[in-house]
């Protein structure tokens, strides 16, 4: 499989996810995308929201969030990020091994930006990425 020719502009990632090796592949496939792209990362939900309210790190462009995690998961995460008038309008990707249309639908109702399978290889990965990341909305301070 091969990358189109044109890049993403670089962004500002916030990854939220419990394996740490899901938070490294994730990481590296970005990065693969565009070399200029930056990560940062929690475990959690709980801590996610924690360095977002407390300006531990910078406001990220994109968020990619797992469904399954311990004490505050994707979902809900994704609901207490969009009630956040300062964060609302930072695009959330959540992410998940499990592809259940009527889960899917849900998140994106409300308000995940995108939906991403995990998939079994970095190339698809690597892929899915650019299409994301390449059509992620311009930068806005309000929320819809």
């Amino acid at each position: 499989m091969h990358l189109p020719d044109t890049i993403p502009k670089p962004v500002t990632i916030f990854i939220i996810d419990d394996d740490e090796d899901d938070q490294l592949l994730l990481e590296e496939a970005l990065l693969s995308v565009n070399s200029d792209n930056t990560c940062f990362f929690c475990s959690d939900g709980i801590d996610g929201l924690k360095k977002l309210r407390g300006g531990i790190l910078p406001r990220p462009d994109v968020i990619f969030a797992d469904v399954n995690m311990p004490l505050l998961g994707g979902k809900q995460f994704l609901i207490q990020i969009k009630k956040d008038p300062l964060f609302c309008a930072i695009p959330v990707i959540i992410y998940s091994t499990s592809s259940f249309e009527t889960e899917i639908k849900a998140l994106i109702f409300l308000g995940a930006e995108s939906f991403l399978k995990k998939p079994s290889d970095f190339n698809t990965l690597e892929e899915s990425l650019h299409t994301i990341l390449s059509a992620l909305p311009d930068a806005k301070n309000t929320c819809s």
